[in-house]
């Protein structure tokens, strides 16, 4: 087998021998080239207008025409060494393209020009050497192709056979590009390699020797020294991705200190054993970083450390070459970064944790808290929810050591946009927030059900908004600190409705309170009661008009009931209390004081009738010392109970008539006098406003009677003196004797019997002034009826038929 220099074809056993006639020899394709000028002028000096088929003296044949004797058109000369030349021929001169077959097999099919192969032409030698090809002047010279009998081709700019500058192809799609230099490949050239491989540099028995770049499918490339093929010595491996390692190598493989750096200026400085890194390397990147690792046969050791110019430090896992995996990433501050690197930038989740016990968990951009994640504070507070920038952004919730729950948008650490704030206590607040405070309008709910929809001030209701409670009660209206404030509208869960003024959620200044049973207060207000001024319409259809104090009536007021009746005058404690004026529905009118709605103390009360009462009342009713005056004149002053006399008094009538004594209920009752304009004058008992009882009564005249009394009237026993000395003691019956008596007559006599109908009716007896017995029986009529006669010594009269009238 050939080889790679062994271009030049093999020359055939009879080359070397020397031609018997030289001149017509039609030698074989030497250095000299193919010059057939002196067989065509050999040619013409044989022939002149032969036949087609000549032999020639030489021993050679032409079969062909001629002209002139010249060989002219279509013809083959064949030598008689074997050599055919077929060509075609005008007078004399080789034109076109012909064919040459050499004895030794060899053969060249071309163009020729005077007699020289020039054009395109193709030379086959006996060794199975090709070339194909442009010739000029009988040479090999521009374009062509050689292929050798093993396969290989060489293509090309050729300035002769084996002197050429083109494309070596080996069969096994190995590649030459260079130099041919006396058929064999020159010292310097490009290879290539059907796996992809190429080579431009020093060449040795067709293989990489000395200096060179050797390019791999990949895209890598090895510039330095080679040795059969591999580099060896000093040389710079660079990958397709632009990383370079500067070192020394021993059959391909780096060896000993060496230098690598990376597309991004990365340097690393380290040792090599057998191709593989071996002991510590320092990589140094730009930007002042700087990364150390330890290898043991191409395999990290450990975990890298890199160190940043501002001092923090990564330690971890070496990935390809970098920082990558589970690692911890520690700054000069204090902090630590824990999470899943590549490359030293952190991908996806991490942990950053603070000196001050700060613990952040999430998505991390440089460094710093940068998508979702949660911190927790060393107090307890913790946030979770969207950063950015290493603060809370975007969606999140926040909770408080104390246990106030915040969710909602933030902004640059701060509760922006819409949220929802939860104390502790339960109290919850809803809205657009702004620099930790809600800003525009927003709702709270406080733990006792209370709910707010209107403006804020920080965190604390302010503006005109609504305010509901769970028992149904509402306000619309300012509020201020979350309570009713200035102006609003309340509806209490009872039904009740408030229209006016607050202040820290009571009821403060004017307003009008409404119950849906049409009671109603409309007036002034103090810190949630009734004071100042007000109307008010009360239970049962009460109207009142006046001073309030602590939600009671208090001060001037006036008072009216349904029925009519109507106070006017002071108030204490809610009711009538003090200087007043009380009007009745039957006209009465009470002007005096009062005590919780009731006269009481002094006062003076006039009823529809005229009369007038002045004195002492207690728990609404006249009591103890009093005067009534009645529209007849009469005058009474005394002891009352209620609006009647009652107890000692005296009263005095229009007509003069004065009674002193006791009264019970509105009339004279138990001891009194009275005493009458005309004279008579009543000492004794009385009953109901009537003589009852025992008493004496004196007659304007003189008259008088002592004795039992029954409704005014002489009943019972009683006597009788009449100013002429007559004296009756007896029984009375309605102002009349009845029953039995004493009569005695001014002249001494007397009766004694029964009366009856004020006169001596039934069994009676008339004494005279001595004593002595008259008359005696039964009387009628005043009249003695039926004489007695009695069986006495003392008995002077004779009996009468009809007896004397006594009185």
């Amino acid at each position: 087998m050939l080889s790679p220099k062994q271009v030049l074809p093999i020359a055939s056993d009879g080359a070397s021998e020397e031609r018997q006639s030289s001149s017509l020899e039609a030698a074989p394709f030497d250095e000299q080239g193919i010059d057939l000028r002196g067989l065509q002028a050999h040619l013409r000096e044989l022939i002149q207008h032969e036949s087609l088929s000549i032999r020639l003296q030489d021993g050679s044949r032409y079969e062909g025409m001629l002209l002139d004797g010249l060989p002219h058109g279509e013809g083959i000369w064949t030598q008689a060494d074997g050599t055919a030349l077929k060509a075609r021929w005008q007078a004399g001169e080789l034109i076109g393209k012909l064919h040459i077959a050499y004895p030794d097999g060899s053969d060249f099919s071309g163009q020729v020009l005077s007699g020289l192969a020039h054009g395109q032409g193709s030379l086959r030698r006996k060794d199975g050497l090709i070339h194909e090809g442009q010739y000029q002047a009988g040479r090999p010279q521009g374009l062509g192709k050689l292929t050798w009998p093993d396969g290989r081709t060489f293509e090309g700019h050729f300035d002769d056979i084996f002197e050429a500058d083109g494309r070596l192809t080996w069969p096994d799609g190995r590649t030459y590009r260079g130099a041919l230099i006396k058929g064999e490949l020159d010292d310097e050239g490009e290879l290539t390699w059907p796996d992809g491989r190429s080579y431009r540099g020093a060449l040795w028995m067709a293989e990489p020797n000395g200096q060179g770049d050797m390019h791999w499918p990949d895209g890598s490339l090895h510039r330095g020294e080679f040795k059969a093929a591999k580099p060896n010595g000093p040389g710079e491996r660079q990958s397709a991705s632009g990383h370079r390692l500067l070192a020394t190598w021993r059959s391909g493989l780096a060896e000993g200190a060496g230098t690598s750096i990376s597309p991004d200026g990365v340097r690393t400085e380290g040792s090599w054993k057998r191709g593989k890194r071996d002991g510590e390397a320092i990589s140094y990147w730009p930007d002042g970083r700087q990364m150390l690792v330890v290898w043991r046969d191409d395999l990290p050791q450990g975990l890298a450390v890199m160190t940043w110019p501002c001092g923090k430090q990564l330690t971890g896992p070496l990935v390809d070459g970098r920082i990558g995996g589970t690692a911890c990433l520690r700054f000069t501050d204090g902090r630590e970064l824990q999470g899943q690197f590549d490359r030293e930038s952190l991908r996806g989740p991490g942990r950053l944790t603070w000196p001050d016990g700060r613990v952040y968990v999430g998505q991390i951009t440089n460094e710093r808290p940068h998508g979702q994640g949660s911190m927790h504070w060393p107090d307890q507070t913790e946030y979770l929810g969207q950063f950015h920038e290493g603060l809370p952004h975007g969606d999140g919730r926040l909770r408080s050591p104390s246990g106030n729950l915040f969710i909602g948008r933030f902004e640059r650490g701060e509760p922006a946009g819409f949220g929802t704030l939860t104390l502790a206590d339960g109290t919850s607040y809803a809205g657009d927030w702004f620099q930790a405070a809600i800003r525009g309008r927003g709702s709270m709910v406080w733990p006792d059900g209370r709910r707010y929809q209107g403006p804020f001030d920080g965190h604390t209701p302010k503006g005109e908004g609504s305010l509901h409670w769970p028992n149904g009660k509402s306000y619309e209206g300012y509020i201020e600190q979350g309570q009713p404030h200035k102006q609003g509208v309340m509806r209490l869960a009872d039904g009740r409705s408030y229209v006016g003024e607050f202040d820290k959620g009571r009821f403060h200044g004017e307003g009008i309170l409404s119950w849906p049973d049409g009671r109603m207060y409309c007036g002034s207000w103090h810190q949630g009661k009734r004071q100042g001024q007000g109307l008010a319409i009360l239970e049962a259809g009460l109207r009142y008009e006046g001073t309030w104090h602590r939600h009671r009536m208090h001060g001037q007021g006036h008072l009216r009931w349904p029925d009519g009746r109507r106070y006017l005058g002071e108030f204490q404690h809610g009711a009538p209390q003090g200087l007043g004026q009380m009007e009745m529905p039957d006209g009465r009118q009470f002007d005096g004081h009062f005590l919780d709605g009731l006269p009481q103390g002094s006062g003076r009360l006039r009823v529809t009738d005229g009369r007038i009462f002045q004195g002492q009342w207690l728990n609404g009713e006249m009591l103890g010392e009093g005067l009534l005056k009645s529209p007849d004149g009469s005058v009474y002053q005394g002891l009352f109970l209620g609006e009647e006399p009652h107890g000692e008094g005296r009263l005095e009538t229009a007509d003069g008539s004065v009674y002193e004594g006791t009264f019970e209920y509105g009339k004279p009752h138990g001891l009194g006098q009275l005493i009458s304009p005309d004279g008579r004058s009543y000492r004794g008992t009385f009953e109901h406003g009537q003589a009852h009882g025992y008493g004496e009564l004196k007659l304007s005249d003189g008259r008088r009677y002592v004795g039992q009394f029954a409704a005014k009237h002489f009943h019972g026993e009683g006597s009788y003196f009449w100013t002429d000395g007559k004296v009756y003691h007896g029984h009375w019956q309605n102002d009349q004797r009845c029953g039995r008596g004493v009569y005695t007559l001014s002249d001494g006599s007397r009766y004694v019997g029964e009366f009856q109908a004020d006169h001596p009716h039934g069994q009676g007896i008339l004494y005279d002034a001595r004593g002595q017995v008259k008359q005696a029986g039964r009387w009628a009529d005043n009249r003695l009826v039926e004489p007695l006669r009695l069986k006495t010594s003392d008995y002077p009269f004779e009996f009468k038929k009809e007896g004397t009238p006594v009185d």
